[in-house]
């Protein structure tokens, strides 16, 4: 009976003492790590031991206009530097409104001076004017303009109804060389030899003015007929057109060489010292005609009649 009250006792005593030892052991490890008290942030739970962990959180974004992330964005914000809008719009390469370095292009200046420019009135750019005339444009000392063909007749085609019109020695030249009609349209004087030669059918019309030559020298022609055909008229009213050699010891007339030359005198006078019209030795086939007009030498005769088959 005693052992078993004493039993009893013993398993009361162990269950009062087993919750006491339980609270002393959770005094123990409270002491170790205190709960977390901050969770708000925290990167661990809610309830956790040990030290709590806060994130450093990202100041939003005060400013969204021109930044390149989203409005209401965290972290740093970056601004685009917005480009000037161009203020001078007339003459610039890029659109009206553009942004950016306004590119201007340099305008020419428009040419003041049309007359003579090949370029139509009012363009831009350095004005190109065309030669004028040889007293605008002197060529270099020593040098001369072209004298080919009829560029120095003052008017003409050569034709009967439209005729060279000559006024110089240099006119003349070129017109026996063209050949056809021609018109003498004021008088000519020289004093050196001209060497004026005919080898095409030519008609001279003296039109009432003078051809004078004070050029003197031996047998030296004022003109000479090679193989070409040389009428003289006047279609003056007066007929007082003249052909002149003066020189008093070497004025010579007109001279017929080579094969099937001709001469005519239809109207005007030939006046010289020496030999008027001259048929050369060698020439052959050659043909004078006489129809009007006068022949006068000074000093010799009028007519040397020479060569083969005259």
């Amino acid at each position: 009976m005693k052992r078993s009250i004493l039993g009893l006792l013993l398993i009361l005593c162990l269950a009062l003492l087993l919750p006491a030892a339980a609270l002393a052991g959770g005094a123990d490890e409270g002491t170790e790590g205190a709960p977390c008290s901050l969770t708000e942030g925290c990167t661990l739970p809610g309830g956790h031991e040990g030290d709590c962990v806060v994130e450093s959180p990202q100041q939003s974004c005060s400013r969204t206009e021109g930044c390149t992330m989203p409005a209401g964005h965290e972290g740093e914000c970056v601004v685009e530097s917005p480009q000037q809008p161009c203020s001078l719009t007339e003459g610039c390469t890029l659109s009206d409104g553009h942004e950016g370095e306004c590119v201007v292009e340099s305008p020419q200046q428009p040419c003041s001076l049309t007359e003579g420019c090949p370029l139509p009135d009012g363009h831009e750019g350095e004005c190109v004017t065309a030669p004028a005339n040889e007293e605008e444009n002197p060529l270099p000392d020593g040098e001369s303009f072209p004298t080919n063909g009829p560029m120095l007749l003052s008017s003409g085609s050569g034709t009967e109804d439209d005729p060279w019109l000559v006024e110089s020695a240099e006119d003349l030249t070129h017109a026996f060389e063209e050949g056809g009609y021609i018109q003498l349209n004021k008088g000519i004087t020289v004093d050196t030899a001209q060497n004026w030669t005919v080898e095409k059918k030519v008609v001279l019309d003296l039109s009432g003015h003078n051809i004078t030559s004070s050029y003197g020298e031996r047998n030296n022609y004022i003109i000479v007929i090679n193989g070409g055909a040389l009428t003289i008229d006047d279609s003056s009213e007066q007929q007082n057109g003249m052909l002149q050699v003066t020189d008093s010891s070497y004025g010579y007339g007109i001279q017929l060489r080579g094969n099937g030359s001709s001469f005519t005198l239809l109207g005007g006078t030939i006046e010289t010292t020496q030999e008027t019209l001259d048929i050369f030795d060698f020439a052959t086939d050659s043909s004078i005609n006489i129809a009007g007009g006068q022949l006068i030498s000074t000093a010799d005769s009028v007519l040397g009649v020479r060569g083969e088959g005259t």
